[in-house]
């Protein structure tokens, strides 16, 4: 998982102009960082790129909006992070 959290990491600050510093475990990548939504896309189509996955971003905001799971689960740059550990895993599994 360390190689995924430091391509993820400097792919977040490369993209969004944030000093990869400023993205911790706890970070939560809207409310701290003011990532744009478009910026996410971009970052997410970059990991999609990398991994051969496909981040299912409106699966994961209905299962917030939902209330099935929490926002912090998902968008907490440590959560983030392991479920796209999860989609690599499967991926290759």
């Amino acid at each position: 998982m360390e190689g995924i959290y430091q391509f993820v990491q400097s792919t977040f600050s490369e993209v969004c102009n944030i000093d990869s510093d400023e993205i911790t475990p706890t970070t939560n990548l809207f409310s701290d960082l003011g990532i744009e939504s478009m910026d996410f896309m971009d970052v997410c189509y970059l990991i999609d790129e990398k991994y051969s996955i496909r981040i299912p971003i409106g699966e994961w905001m209905g299962r917030v909006n939902e209330g099935d799971e929490s926002a912090a689960d998902l968008f907490v740059f440590e959560g983030f992070v392991k479920a796209i550990s999860k989609l690599v895993e499967a991926e290759f599994a």
